[in-house]
């Protein structure tokens, strides 16, 4: 395996001219299936039922603070969460900075909060308040780089990137207002694991989203995880990469990037469903068998999904990603049907009131409702199939079968119960035994024999 680990770090130290998260191809790994045998690591229980919601702060509420996420705890466990993911909270560069107020992602202090979120003691108080509930909170971890401002750079240079003519730099082009970090120097190890543990202990964090996890050393991945088992009984870790390898040692979770793209293409018209049963395929036959992805249609580096699907539309490909066996991620403002993607570099509040689609909300509830049975929960039992133009998925758990049926298409079709010698309850959509599903529309089936 260990040639495997050095060509992902080969490839990686090449400079790149696309954005990792948009590239389709360079961020997913599946090693030809050569680790589809191994366990993988056992996801916490905590994050098996529900969804995972991405809260970005600036764009969150007009106060842009942490204290005001606390009235929405109640609102999130009642539509079915069961953790949070908080975007980078601490102190942005201000050298070279994208906009009035700079990306979260260009740090210029790892162990620092930024005083425009609250205060470390506050952001205490939130994760218990959370804890409280029963809800799991994670932070986002950015490894690969940090400001230019950082406040190593002057008194450690060797801990950074340089390019020919000594000036700090970044591989990836577009992202000029950060530096890479120089894992050679053993010291950015310590420092950033120095940090994770940090936030551990002093706010009682769940566990961490890494960012562009593939382009940092996957050694490091393993003393990071190491270090914060220390701190955290069960840590969770989800990387913003699609490889198979990450998740022998070091991920509970990674991006499915695969699935969520041939879906999209799917509802442009531009792949068919059986690219996208290949796509969901391909996750259970390469990856370990513990391995989670993380399932969804929309994320602060993406477009809203309200962007190119209707509110018509939306249930069959909500449904689809969110019932097949996956994690499901809600991003700020998705489960209300909002149409607009916050800055990350400006104050872009979320127009809670203006964009409020109560038809969008009621999906996400029939869904997140039908999740909280460990049926249709997170697992490896997914089967991707086809029945008369529909596109279905089959959880099966315990003697219990379920088969969801999905129409992703512009057009009406006719459908007929699977496995009639079966006897259904139906959970969503027609109880005849022969029916049509218009575009958007889903079937949805529980047999217990």
């Amino acid at each position: 395996m260990h040639h495997l680990v050095v060509e992902m770090e080969q490839i990686l130290n090449k400079r790149k001219d696309s954005v990792p998260e948009t590239d389709p191809g360079r961020n997913i790994h599946f090693r030809e299936g050569t680790l589809s045998a191994e366990p993988g690591l056992r996801c916490p229980s905590s994050f098996e039922q529900g969804f995972l919601y991405s809260i970005y702060p600036r764009a969150f509420s007009n106060e842009g603070t942490l204290d005001a996420v606390l009235p929405h705890l109640d609102r999130l466990v009642n539509l079915g969460a069961c953790g949070l993911w908080f975007l980078p909270l601490h102190p942005v560069g201000l050298l070279a900075r994208k906009g009035s107020l700079g990306s979260p992602y260009s740090i210029r202090n790892y162990q620092e909060l930024d005083p425009a979120y609250g205060t470390v003691e506050g952001f205490a108080r939130l994760v218990q308040e959370a804890h409280d509930r029963g809800l799991k909170v994670i932070l986002d971890f950015v490894a690969n780089h940090a400001a230019h401002d950082h406040h190593l750079l002057s008194s450690h240079p060797e801990y950074f990137h340089h390019d020919d003519q000594g000036h700090p730099t970044q591989r990836v082009s577009d992202w000029s207002d950060i530096v890479d970090w120089n894992f050679e120097s053993p010291e950015v190890s310590d420092y950033l694991i120095q940090s994770g543990s940090f936030w551990m202990r002093e706010v009682g964090l769940d566990g961490f989203r890494c960012d562009v996890a593939g382009m940092v050393p996957l050694k490091f991945w393993n003393r990071f995880r190491e270090a914060i088992a220390e701190v955290h009984p069960e840590p969770f870790l989800l990387a913003e990469w699609q490889d198979a390898l990450h998740h022998v040692s070091a991920f509970n979770a990674s991006y499915d990037w695969h699935v969520f793209r041939t879906m999209r293409e799917v509802a442009q018209g531009k792949a068919s469903l059986s690219t996208l049963e290949q796509s969901f395929t391909d996750w259970t036959t390469n990856f370990p068998k513990r391995a989670i992805p993380l399932r969804f249609l929309e994320n602060h580096d993406e477009n809203r999904v309200m962007s190119y699907l209707n509110a018509k539309r939306l249930p069959a490909y909500a449904a689809v990603a969110f019932l097949s066996g996956g994690l499901p991620l809600i991003y700020n403002g998705q489960e209300i049907g909002a149409k607009h993607r916050p800055s990350l570099f400006e104050a872009d509040p979320i127009p809670w009131e203006a964009d409020y689609d109560p038809k969008v909300e009621r999906t996400y509830q029939s869904i997140f409702e039908l999740a909280r049975d460990p049926l249709w929960g997170v697992g490896n039992d997914t089967v991707p199939f086809q029945l008369e133009g529909a596109f279905g998925i089959r959880r099966s758990r315990e003697g219990a079968l379920g088969v969801l049926l999905a129409n992703m298409g512009t057009s009406p079709i006719q459908l007929t119960r699977p496995e009639p010698d079966r006897s259904w309850s139906v959970l969503l959509g027609p109880e005849e035994e022969r029916f049509d599903l218009l575009p958007g529309e889903v079937w949805i089936g529980r047999s217990d024999r």
